[in-house]
């Protein structure tokens, strides 16, 4: 049994002189279980995540492999690295992870392709959904915060980056609109967050009901960088309870230095 990126089975075949041998052999995902105490993941596809503490309520089998890219071929950017799928795929995470990307040949740096980003594939709307990336060119890396696992590439995609003089939260967006079948489709929440001088902002982001009682809490003071950003919903509660059908309410508390802002959307459950 090999562990290794490239996932299936095949033939190994040894040649010596006038001798050859074949086995069959089975490969399988790069696989690690990370406590509740958090830990690190690296995996030979290039990709590592570091877990903190209580990022899930129990100890987690973590796979990473190289997949097939989903979706049609990218016709205004370009893909960097392997497309990877991290598992389990349904699991959200209680505290953000870091997922980290190597690659290994330059990344086109211009004012038309101002910096890569990792992307995640949002299963829904079956698009690639980008997520605002720290770059660091020195060991040829790219980081990201994430809440939830899936799958995730490196694409330096076609768009410029507008820097702000305050603290803005805009374009939330949900996907699907209606939460209405969380056991197959979490939901995504897409927002984009401009921050002054490019600094670090801290976001909270929580669904309340109605009442104004706190249902789930998906980040607490999460580091995050300008850019686009997002998090998943997979439905339940805080206390792991799918919730019941109804309106609920979403708020993203950003703070960076000594400005906040606040976004607000509604959320609709139907299942």
């Amino acid at each position: 049994m090999l562990a290794a990126v490239f996932v299936g089975e095949g033939t190994l075949v040894a040649k010596g002189a006038s001798i050859e041998q074949t086995a069959r052999i089975s490969i399988v995902p790069a696989t690690q279980i990370i406590g509740i105490k958090g830990g690190t993941f690296n995996s030979p596809a290039g990709v590592k995540l570091e877990f903190p503490p209580h990022a899930f309520l129990t100890s987690q089998r973590i796979e990473a492999e190289i997949i097939v890219p989903p979706g049609p071929p990218l016709s205004d950017s370009h893909r960097l690295v392997r497309v990877v799928r991290l598992s389990p795929g349904k699991l959200v995470l209680k505290r953000p992870a870091q997922l980290r990307f190597a690659y290994n040949e330059p990344i086109p740096y211009s004012a038309v392709f101002p910096m890569p980003q990792i992307h995640f594939w949002e299963r829904y709307q079956k698009r690639w959904v980008p997520l605002s990336s720290q770059v660091d060119a020195l060991h040829s890396t790219v980081t990201t915060s994430i809440n939830h696992l899936g799958i995730y590439t490196l694409i330096a995609p076609k768009m410029e980056i507008e820097r702000a003089d305050r603290l803005i939260i805009e374009n939330v967006a949900l996907s699907p609109r209606v939460l209405f079948a969380p056991d197959m489709h979490r939901l995504t929440i897409t927002y984009h967050l401009d921050a002054p001088d490019a600094v670090k902002a801290f976001v909270t982001m929580d669904i309340f009901d109605l009442r104004d009682r706190r249902v789930r809490r998906l980040l607490d003071n999460a580091p995050c960088r300008s850019g686009p950003n997002a998090a998943q919903w997979d439905g339940l509660s805080d206390d792991g309870v799918l919730v019941r059908n109804g309106r609920y309410i979403l708020i993203i508390h950003a703070k960076a230095a000594s400005q906040h802002a606040v976004a607000r959307k509604l959320v609709v459950v139907f299942k």
